[in-house]
Formats: structure tokens, sequence, C-alpha cells
């Protein structure tokens, strides 16, 4: 993994590890990230839908877990 991935891992988990972690911070950055990749409003309104049900169903610890395990494969 090169030094740019590892430092934006490192950053994820430190927000993941914080006090200032939120859903809605959390669902920010998803809507940044769908924006920048082109997502429709119908694509975005499913992605969020989906991850308000995964925020009601995991715990973050199981979230981190399941970002670490994944080795950028998803």
């Amino acid at each position: 993994m090169d030094t740019e991935q590892e430092n934006k891992n490192r950053n994820i988990m430190a927000l993941l590890c914080s006090e200032t972690w939120s859903n809605s911070a959390c669902c920010g950055y998803v809507l940044f990230a769908a924006k920048s990749l082109g997502y429709s409003k119908e694509q975005i309104s499913e992605l969020i839908s989906s991850i308000n049900d995964a925020f009601g169903n995991h715990s973050v610890e199981e979230a981190k877990r399941k970002y670490e395990h994944s080795s950028g494969t998803f």
C-alpha cells in the first residue's frame, strides 16, 4: 500500500475512533464521494438509505472492523 493510501486509512481510522464522529458526518462524506463519482439523485438517495439501515444494524466498532479487514477489496 502506498504512503498516500496509508495516510488516508489512518485519517479514516482516527475519525472512526474520535469523539467527533457522527452518522451525519459519515453521510456528508458519502454525499461528497457520490457526487464526485457522478451518482444520480436517485442513486444517492438509495445509498444514503442503505447507510442509514447499516447504522441501525451495526455498531461503529463492527463497521471499523469491516473496513480494517477489507484490504481495499470491496
